[in-house]
């Protein structure tokens, strides 16, 4: 059965009614979509998970027990569309490549009828196990044109330690010059209604910290006014540089970059939404703190 696309069910992607067990699915889902909801109802099937939110995306307050279920139920969706060991070989020969291609990756989504979050997943499931890329972090970020700040991170995942960029919960700006900002953007100015991939080197602003980031950007189903990218980001080292061969190849764009604008020391930057009234505040007070301390 099927949810109504319009109206206040509009951004509900399912709900599985236990008194008639019917899982209801929306109208507006893509069949990538559609397939990985109905996976993951087996999936609760199967593994017996029956404390779990019975809606898509959750609208309720919901237990840590019911969340992980979720997630123990998705993961055995994602692993089951995506052949682990076709994956492994898609991804060798993808790494293999001496030139980066933003088509190579989409082929790949393509290939297992996969939405860019299955896909990024997947990526995290395979890489630091089959792969050793550990150093890793996983954003997704939303946007609609118009919006003060722009930017709202909704999913946040990180490997072995915190990296750059992280959860910004005190309603900053993002910097403009991460690949997961940049590509929305470039979305939504040239109102492009298919998935696009784009691949950054983001050097952090004085330090020796170095990020290889892949973005996939994508109108969302349920508020096509919406864009939405998702980014797996690397810490570069000697290991990633053995075995990606197109990490030397010019086509890919590196930036400079920071955690947000209110706190960012990079003067000459054209993409700036906000003064670095943070980083002047943090100034100012160490100057009155030296002056003070001179008083003795």
């Amino acid at each position: 059965e099927h949810l109504s696309e319009a109206g206040v069910l509009k951004k509900v992607r399912s709900y599985f009614s236990s008194r008639e067990a019917t899982l209801m699915i929306n109208k507006g889902l893509t069949v990538a979509q559609e397939k990985f909801l109905i996976v993951r109802e087996l999936a609760f099937r199967y593994l017996e998970l029956e404390d779990r939110p019975v809606e898509t995306p959750p609208q309720r307050q919901h237990t840590f027990a019911q969340l992980l279920n979720n997630f123990k139920a998705s993961y055995f969706a994602v692993a089951f569309l995506m052949d682990r060991d076709e994956m492994i070989k898609d991804i060798k020969s993808f790494v293999k490549s001496k030139k980066w291609h933003d088509r190579d990756v989409l082929d790949i989504m393509l290939k297992y009828e996969a939405t860019p979050e299955m896909l990024m997943q997947r990526l995290t499931n395979i890489l630091p196990r089959y792969f050793g890329f550990n150093n890793l972090f996983f954003l997704k970020l939303g946007s609609k044109p118009g919006e003060e700040e722009g930017f709202r991170l909704t999913k946040e995942l990180h490997l072995s330690k915190l990296h750059n960029p992280y959860g910004n919960e005190l309603n900053e700006h993002y910097c403009r010059r991460w690949i997961s900002v940049r590509i929305i953007r470039e979305l939504q100015e040239h109102h492009l209604t298919e998935p696009i991939a784009r691949l950054q080197i983001s050097k952090y602003f004085n330090t020796k910290s170095q990020y290889l980031c892949l973005s996939i950007a994508i109108p969302n189903s349920s508020d096509s006014d919406e864009g939405l990218s998702l980014t797996v980001g690397f810490q570069m080292g000697e290991e990633l540089r053995k075995r990606i061969s197109f990490l030397d190849d010019p086509a890919i764009v590196t930036k400079e970059v920071h955690t947000t604008c209110e706190r960012c020391p990079i003067t000459d930057c054209n993409v700036r939404a906000a003064p670095a009234w943070k980083l002047e505040k943090h100034s100012h007070q160490l100057a009155i703190e030296k002056a003070l301390k001179a008083l003795g």
